[in-house]
Order: C-alpha cells, then structure tokens, then sequence
C-alpha cells in the first residue's frame, strides 16, 4: 500500500533573490560614459540582478558585452531594527502599530505555531492566527502530487520535499526553483514523484524589493 505524508513549514529567510529583476518592457540604462545598456540583448530571459547573485549578461554598444556571472552583491536590508530581535522597524510598524508586541527567538504574539520572525519571513499577520503560510489542499494521481498553499504577493516560494523526515533523510528543492506568487490567496503547483511516500514543505522567499 502507497503510503505518503505530507508537512507544511514558514520558514524565515535566509536568502532573497528574484528570477530577474529587470523589467522586460523596460530594459535599458543609461551611463554617461557607457551609453545605452540593455539587460535583454542575447535574446534569453534578460539578466538576473539578484540579492545575492548575479547572472546573464548586459550589452552596451560603447562598451559590449558584460557578464554578470560569478558577480556577488551584499543582501539587501528592509529596514532598521532598532530593538534588535530580527524583524524590520516599518513592518513591526505596519502590522502592530508599535514595536514592543513582536519579539524575536519563538515568540509567538498569536499563538498560531509560527514565530514572529517566521511570520515576517512569510508576510502574514502575526496577530491573526488564521494568517500563515501552510498547505491547504493535497492530491495524488499516480506519480502526480497536487500541492495548494497560502500566497503573499510580496513573496516568492519554494518547495522542498524529502522521502522522510528522520534517519538523516536530507530536503532537497523542487526542480519547480523560486516561484512568484498567482493572484489570489493560494496558488497549486504540481510535482511528479516516483516515490510512494513524499514529505513537502513550502519557503517563503524574499523578493529583491525587500
């Protein structure tokens, strides 16, 4: 008999990037001593400028061809956190109002399973405990599982999933990479398996706006 299982996991984020950065409709810069730049002109899906890495390749007619690959950059910050518990001061402002309800470490301000920092990472409430990330829909059609979870717009995802959770059994990313988030609270994605039994786990993951 097929077993499977299944587990839903916020994550707080350790790493932002986005699948590209650079708007398709508008691909150029401009440098007085390089000219006109366009991040599209080797015709693929433009260049990556990520928080963390680069890569692809930018064009300038002064100057050809740059590559981007192998270029590093230092993590974006969303905001000062003057009390020090890993929460940016404008979004502990803009869900409480004040900076004293939230905290760092397993605090959790509405007891819905889910740290503060967590709920940062994922962009839910963290005074709402009906507001989290987490699966909400699961279905398998032979090797075909079909996952639904909760979306915020200014978040991507990933999924990760592993044939167990104990024995040293290791996660691994969907082949699926960094998705950007479908309109509406939820979004489904599914994932073929030759496994009988499957365990998942949805990322949060933020985006270079942050």
């Amino acid at each position: 008999m097929k077993t499977l299982r299944i587990l839903a996991l916020a994550l707080c984020c350790v790493q932002a990037r986005a699948d590209t950065t650079v708007d398709p409709a508008e691909p150029y810069a401009y440098a007085a001593n390089a000219g006109w730049i366009n991040a599209y002109a080797d015709g693929t899906n433009g260049a990556v400028i990520g928080q963390t890495f680069c890569s692809g390749y930018l064009y300038g007619a002064n100057i050809g061809w740059i590559s981007l690959s192998g270029v590093r950059t230092a993590v974006l910050r969303a905001g000062a956190d003057s009390d020090g518990d890993g929460i940016p001061d404008p979004w502990e402002l803009q869900m409480t109002g004040v900076l004293t309800v939230l905290s760092g470490g397993s605090h959790d301000a509405d007891d819905d399973g889910v740290c503060d920092a967590s709920e940062y990472g994922a962009d839910t409430a963290p005074l709402d405990d009906q507001s989290l990330l987490t699966f909400t829909a699961f279905s398998r059609s032979g090797t075909t599982d079909s996952l639904t979870w909760t979306v915020r717009p200014t978040r991507f995802y990933a999924l990760w999933q592993a044939p167990a959770v104990s024995n040293g059994a290791a996660w691994a990313q969907n082949a699926l990479g960094v998705i950007s988030p479908d309109a509406g609270p939820a979004m489904t994605r599914t994932v073929n398996t030759a496994s009988s039994a499957q365990f998942y786990r949805v990322q949060a993951v933020l985006p270079l706006s942050e």
